[in-house]
């Protein structure tokens, strides 16, 4: 919308998928599965980073048409057609119960008094089962779960221009950030309960 942003919020930055001999297979299915993707030689995928090991990868896969999303700016975006809706950004208030009158919800929050609304959005995330209960509504059985990512410096690699990287099986992947940048992941999706998370030290070390 007109206003929203005066930056652009979206870059184009292909996709790399990198398979091992090992994972023929994976490749295979991820081709035949995905869409616009087409396949890439070791070599190819060579050119597009600089920094693969030789004999690594035996083959890969790249989408073209896909993009980095300024994240910040989106979100900035959303909060100011909030604020020029009237709307109040309340943080640090913690809902302590949610209930339903006639037609109008009831919360109430800790240092924010009472709120009303006609609708609810349930968007607590890893909280998101613990909400419903305040609401008296069922959960849906969420499972929290701890992902990993760490920012390091490539140096002397210039990686602003690389595509973002990914093992074909997801067991890790990468991408530039802030330019001189990369940050990297080894994917990991352990089940963990709802909490201001922190990295584990193993998951670090991997």
């Amino acid at each position: 919308p007109a206003g929203f942003t005066a930056v652009p919020l979206m870059r184009r930055r292909p996709m790399l998928l990198i398979a091992t001999a090992a994972q023929a297979q994976a490749l295979e299915s991820t081709l035949a599965d995905g869409i616009g993707l087409r396949r890439v030689t070791a070599a190819e995928a060579g050119r597009m980073l600089p920094a693969l090991r030789p004999g690594y990868a035996a083959a890969g896969a790249v989408e073209d048409d896909a993009f980095d999303m300024d994240v910040a700016a989106i979100h900035q975006g959303f909060l100011r057609q909030l604020r020029e809706n009237g709307g109040t950004l309340a943080l640090r208030h913690h809902a302590g119960a949610i209930r339903r009158q006639g037609a109008t919800w009831h919360i109430e929050t800790t240092g924010q008094g009472l709120f009303r609304a006609p609708v609810v959005v349930n968007a607590a995330g890893a909280w998101g089962d613990e909400i419903a209960a305040l609401a008296g509504a069922r959960p849906l059985g969420l499972t929290p779960k701890r992902r990993t990512a760490a920012i390091i410096d490539p140096a002397p690699h210039d990686v602003e221009h690389w595509p973002m990287i990914c093992d074909i099986e997801e067991h890790w992947y990468a991408r530039p950030e802030a330019r001189t940048r990369l940050l990297v992941s080894p994917a990991d999706a352990t089940p963990s309960y709802p909490h201001d998370v922190r990295p584990e030290e193993i998951d670090i070390a991997i």
